[in-house]
């Protein structure tokens, strides 16, 4: 969990991860150098009170950086599932991260994706959708999320989550970076999720049930105040080769509620 001068927001989204029921969990919250005093402080005595990790950068480093930094913080095992939420975002209710559990009991995932709702209400983002079978089969990810023929090109959004193992075979270097060797700033979601797509094989879900409020009032925003950056960081992203499925590609389910 990551932000930047988003205090309005951190505590609500601090409690909806406090307050899940399935409490068999690790969580690494970062402040990337927010010029608001009041955040990181509260950042730290919330994580010291909740035994959770806290991490202050001195300097921006930006949403994709900050991933990987939590990652490493927690040491997951191979099987474990990181589940990314955004420090001005919250869970839905308690039973969030316990549904997430049950279906990747269930169903054996690598990864999922889904389902959430917009605070306040906006016309502009569009639900996660299941990815149409073609783009499945023929691994096409990367040219379907960079298509200009639909206003919101990107389903697969919030909650995101993916297996260690996964998300282990990601390298910054070349996944995370310009060709200069910086840091993407912007497209976390599609640096991680693209790649993970490709490389699962089909062996992800879309979860129908409402788990996560996205923040759309927030005026600190990378939608909203980098918008350069999110251009140059998706070009890079939707020109890099495609990865290599590790296994036979399979369609998944498209399921409306755990059996």
């Amino acid at each position: 969990m990551a932000g930047r001068d988003c205090f309005r927001f951190v505590p609500r989204s601090l409690e909806s991860v406090a307050a899940q029921l399935d409490s068999a969990v690790d969580v690494c919250v970062i402040d990337d150098a927010s010029l608001d005093e009041r955040q990181p402080e509260f950042m730290q005595r919330f994580c010291r009170n909740h035994a959770w990790t806290f991490i202050r950068n001195e300097d921006h480093r930006g949403s994709l950086y900050n991933h990987v930094a939590a990652v490493d913080a927690l040491s997951p095992e191979p099987e474990d599932v990181i589940v990314s939420v955004d420090a001005d975002d919250r869970l839905s209710g308690p039973d969030a991260l316990g549904k997430v559990r049950a279906y990747y009991d269930h169903f054996q995932p690598l990864l999922t994706y889904g389902s959430y709702v917009p605070d306040p209400d906006d016309w502009r983002v569009m639900p996660a959708k299941h990815l149409p079978d073609e783009v499945i089969v023929t691994n096409a990810y990367r040219a379907f999320c960079a298509r200009d023929t639909d206003e919101d090109p990107i389903w697969f959004n919030h909650l995101r989550t993916l297996k260690h193992s996964l998300f282990a075979r990601l390298d910054p270097a070349i996944d995370f970076m310009h060709s200069d060797g910086s840091w993407f700033k912007t497209c976390y979601d599609l640096a991680i999720t693209i790649p993970a797509l490709e490389m699962a094989s089909g062996r992800h879900l879309m979860l129908p049930e409402v788990l996560y409020i996205y923040t759309r009032d927030n005026p600190s925003s990378d939608c909203y105040i980098h918008t350069d950056a999110i251009e140059r960081d998706k070009a890079r992203i939707f020109s890099l080769q495609p990865k290599e499925p590790l296994f036979e590609i399979v369609v998944p389910p498209q399921i409306e509620r755990l059996p």
